[in-house]
């Protein structure tokens, strides 16, 4: 939450129950952003992951060609579709 939420949270809350909808609501939104930012790290973290094992292929036969020349079939299955994505396919 940023700065200027907190403040209005805490006088939402000095105020009383009568504002139990709206502090409902800043903590569900919250929860959104949250999620939505944990499901691009997880995203970001699978791109990571699919690049390494590509470099670690590629070092392992000497070129970048080895990994890239791969069918589908040959890739491990966690990065095909990871795979298609960075191939804009």
């Amino acid at each position: 939450m940023s700065i200027r939420d907190i403040r209005q949270y805490i006088e939402l809350a000095l105020r009383g129950d009568d504002t139990i909808d709206t502090r409902l609501k800043m903590f569900t939104h919250q929860r959104d952003v949250l999620l939505a930012q944990m499901e691009e790290m997880r995203h970001t973290l699978e791109t990571v992951e699919y690049k390494c094992w590509f470099y670690e292929t590629a070092r392992e036969a000497g070129t970048v060609q080895a990994p890239k020349s791969m069918t589908e079939q040959e890739i491990p299955e966690r990065f095909r579709t990871i795979r298609r994505e960075l191939k804009g396919e």
